[in-house]
């Protein structure tokens, strides 16, 4: 009985410990808030990308960033049909441009649909990343 008795106080002792200070759930992060109205801002994902020529090329579906937080390629699930047939290629941030419409963001990016047919799909088979863009002193 003095084994059992012993094992119990050791087993709340341990449950004392791990469990969270009082009061710790109600402690508040330091965080601020601010409001932006919903025509300031919109998210760029699963939003349509056009090629310099106003045709659709597909839906973009990821943001490639850099480890210091600077975007590099946004992912564009390009060509296809219901699903079929569509490439993941990520095109060089650089090559993006951003205007605004009254009721959505516009994407267009600067490649053709054939340049965009020839790009590889952006994931490597080692794991890398392969990003299309421009050679230098092309626009």
């Amino acid at each position: 009985m003095c084994r059992a008795v012993w094992r119990c106080g050791l087993v709340m002792a341990i449950l004392l410990a791990l469990a969270p200070p009082v009061g710790a759930e109600d402690a508040q992060p330091d965080l601020a808030t601010q409001t932006i109205p919903p025509a300031a801002a919109a998210t760029i994902l699963g939003h349509l990308v056009l090629d310099h020529a106003g045709e659709e090329v597909g839906p973009l579906v990821d943001l490639l960033v850099s480890r210091d937080g600077q975007p590099l390629a946004a992912v564009i699930d390009a060509g296809g049909f219901l699903g079929l047939g569509v490439r993941r290629i990520a095109v060089a941030w650089k090559l993006l441009r951003f205007t605004s419409a009254p009721d959505h963001i516009q994407i267009t990016e600067n490649l053709s649909l054939d340049e965009l047919a020839a790009a590889p799909e952006y994931a490597g088979p080692d794991g890398s990343v392969i990003v299309v863009g421009r050679r230098p002193g092309q626009p």
